[in-house]
């Protein structure tokens, strides 16, 4: 979530979010392409910052070509959620050292759910039955003001599913709810452009995030 930087004049922003992510299933099986739309509130005040939204999101699961366990044709998904960070933070005179928590509550419905649940339980399938996930993160990043309107970021964070974690391939055994990745971004004015790389899983699943925010 794009925070303004303390030197900005303005200090508090409505955010307008769009993001892309690819996601491969565990050890290259089956992959996960969705899209994310966030609109949130962002608040800078003295040595520290906060920001509160709700999203909304589609996409499709397909399994792998080597699929052992059955044949089955692509899965839609959607669904919805709320998500803020709070952060605390050092200045200098260009920088802004943050160091946060992120929070996230996502509730899922669509065809992949069905099928998740119509397979729940069964000998060798590894799957979750939940509609729910919550998400607890901690961060650390650096923002750059390099001018009035330009600026760029570097973010590291380490993610964890407080419930159970939600296995999206049917062949993941790892049982690992943790997910360890960064971002970069640059910002122009009111837009912001974001890259990010994830793993989770004992690193055997991989994300990637491509999106642009526009502050209002």
């Amino acid at each position: 979530m794009v925070k303004p930087h303390s030197k900005d004049s303005v200090r508090n922003r409505f955010y307008a979010s769009g993001t892309y992510l690819n996601q491969g299933g565990a050890n290259g099986q089956g992959d996960l392409k969705s899209g994310l739309l966030n609109v949130y509130r962002s608040n800078t005040l003295n040595h520290f910052n906060f920001s509160y939204g709700a999203l909304v999101y589609t996409g499709s699961y397909k399994r792998g070509m080597y699929d052992s366990l059955m044949n089955t044709p692509s899965k839609t998904f959607g669904g919805y959620g709320f998500n803020g960070s709070a952060s605390v933070y050092t200045a200098t005179r260009i920088t802004d050292w943050r160091f946060g928590v992120d929070l996230s509550y996502i509730r899922e419905s669509g065809q992949y759910l069905d099928f998740r649940r119509s397979v729940y339980g069964m000998p060798g399938v590894n799957a979750s039955n939940q509609s729910h996930l919550i998400g607890l993160g901690v961060f650390t990043e650096f923002v750059t003001r390099i001018s009035p309107s330009f600026n760029i970021g570097v973010k590291a964070f380490v993610n964890n599913t407080l419930s159970s974690p939600l296995k999206r391939d049917l062949s993941d055994e790892t049982g690992s709810g943790h997910t360890v990745g960064s971002n970069i971004s640059l910002g122009y004015k009111q837009y912001t452009v974001r890259l990010s790389g994830a793993f989770s899983g004992n690193f055997v699943n991989s994300a990637s995030q491509l999106g642009l925010t526009y502050g209002f």
